[in-house]
């Protein structure tokens, strides 16, 4: 035997059967919410198109013109820089095409092909599951640890409007483009120094930062790089980077430079101080910090953040307690 071809039966009804024409690489799968790069034509006849793509960067379901449902269970059957053919049945696009332009298109009395070859995508996550914050990894870290829910973050940021305005840089390099910014910023195979840090740093358990680059910080890990993307206020209404902004854009409304984006490059955060790896004077010195920062939440009339504080203190205080006594 000199060669064989893999043929994937996509959904396991032989209806849909997909030759692999170039092995994509790594594990992960396209998804829904994805930016994807990709070349693609559906034709039923040779050099007649139905439908032709050359897109760059675009989510999938917002394809122009509308992506049929066919060709997007294509694409989340595809890795980075797969090269497929897939041969459908038109009972295939009877049970599941749901795009009445597309279906309208197509003669029933043969099958339709599906010519792909998918480059790359970027994976989007929803942080908060209503399409307010979304959180694209731009340059994926090799380690597999993640911040503790109290741990101090070290990161360097930059904002951008709709426009790609550059509004603030947290490494002052204010007249630079987008491009040239990135470039400078350190990059690091092994733990930065105290140095190299990042200039912006943020104890996740606490009310310094946005609830929407908190929730992206939490799920980064070290050396990570990643866009967050402000479609809408609702997880962006507090923290120093919003106070930035504000006063940046002075006598604009923050719904007129959206979707805002913010570049982030997370270096490092620290082991979470609990109640295994701090001695007591820790402890106590702990609960003694958070004191005057809920006492000014208090203050601003800010009481369900000053509570969530209160109740980590209590609960740290309690742990003191018990094992004073049980020594």
């Amino acid at each position: 035997m000199k060669d064989w071809e893999t043929i994937i039966d996509i959904n396991g009804d032989m209806l849909a059967m997909k030759h692999l024409r170039v092995r994509g690489i790594g594990q992960k799968r396209c998804g829904l919410l994805d930016q994807v790069t990709f070349k693609g034509s559906i034709y039923q006849t040779e050099g007649e198109p139905l439908l032709e793509y050359d897109v760059k960067d675009i989510v999938a379901t917002r394809l122009e013109p509308a992506p049929p449902t066919s060709l997007l269970d294509m694409l989340l059957s595809a890795k980075a820089k797969e090269e497929f053919f897939v041969e459908v049945q038109p009972e295939y696009i009877k049970l599941y095409e749901k795009n009445q332009a597309f279906f309208e298109k197509i003669d029933l009395s043969r099958p339709v092909y599906y010519d792909i070859k998918l480059e790359t995508f970027k994976e989007l996550i929803d942080l908060f599951g209503d399409g307010s914050s979304l959180k694209k990894i731009i340059k994926p870290s090799y380690s597999t640890s993640a911040p503790d829910a109290n741990s101090r973050v070290y990161y360097d940021f930059i904002m951008y409007d709709k426009d790609d305005n550059l509004l603030f840089s947290s490494r002052r390099f204010i007249n630079l483009a987008c491009k040239e910014f990135l470039q400078l910023l350190p990059s690091h195979d092994d733990v930065p120094s105290m140095e190299e840090r990042g200039t912006q740093k943020a104890f996740l358990d606490e009310y310094e930062i946005s609830e929407a680059l908190h929730a992206s910080l939490k799920l980064g890990k070290k050396l990570e790089e990643f866009e967050l993307i402000i479609n809408d206020l609702k997880h962006f209404d507090y923290g120093t980077e919003v106070r930035k902004c504000k006063k940046i854009i002075g006598d604009k409304s923050m719904e007129s430079i959206l979707p805002l984006k913010l570049r982030v490059k997370c270096y490092f955060f620290s082991v979470g101080e609990n109640c295994y790896s701090m001695g007591q004077p820790e402890k106590i010195q702990y609960c003694e910090m958070k004191k005057p920062k809920i006492a000014a939440h208090l203050k601003q009339g800010e009481y369900v953040k000053a509570k969530s504080m209160l109740e980590g203190v209590r609960e740290m205080c309690e742990r003191v307690y018990l094992s004073s006594y049980n020594s």
